[in-house]
């Protein structure tokens, strides 16, 4: 049986242009060839910093890096090491990697640690301007519940509109979805 108006993606005509169309969406919902990743933020720079001094001097490196302010400085000396240790873990056999985003945020910085045993975890390492220069505020690990934002029992806001309208990266990741599902 044939059809009385054959539709234009119907055979064989139709299925390289497709190849090069969704070739394309795909290009486009990668972004531009060749872009350059952000520099690093002054507190990602100084996490690698202390990164460094943890896995060579372990838990004991980051006393002096402390804020006056920090909460780990008033548990004294040997507790705050302790703590850090804890949270830190051990550095034999570990890997720590930074981990960026698009958005950085000024004052924190991400490190993921992937342990011998085949665990992992994040560790957020926070900083506070003293004196001109980042300290190291606060250690804390994914496990920890979160900091209480903005006022307790703050209501979060949101965008009027979603991601995919607003023109942000999700929009052509979806715009992407859309046009392949209708192919």
């Amino acid at each position: 049986m044939t059809r009385p108006h054959p539709r234009p993606w119907d055979g064989a005509a139709w299925r390289p242009r497709t190849a090069v169309l969704a070739a394309g969406l795909i290009a486009l919902a990668a972004g531009p060839l060749g872009a350059a990743p952000r520099p690093l933020t002054e507190a990602e720079t100084a996490a690698l910093g202390l990164a460094t001094r943890y896995l060579s001097g372990g838990a004991a490196a980051w006393w002096d890096e402390l804020a006056e302010a920090a909460p780990l400085r008033r548990l004294g000396r040997e507790a705050a090491e302790a703590e850090i240790e804890v949270r830190a873990g051990s550095v034999e056999g570990s890997r720590w990697t930074l981990q960026t985003a698009v958005e950085a945020d000024a004052d924190a910085a991400f490190i993921r640690i992937e342990y011998p045993t085949g665990a992992d975890d994040t560790l957020t390492l926070s900083f506070l301007r003293q004196a001109g220069e980042l300290r190291l505020f606060e250690v804390r690990i994914a496990a920890e519940p979160a900091p209480p934002g903005p006022g307790v029992g703050a209501v979060v806001a949101r965008p009027s509109r979603p991601a995919a309208a607003a023109g942000g990266p999700g929009s052509r990741l979806a715009g992407t979805a859309a046009v392949l599902g209708l192919l």
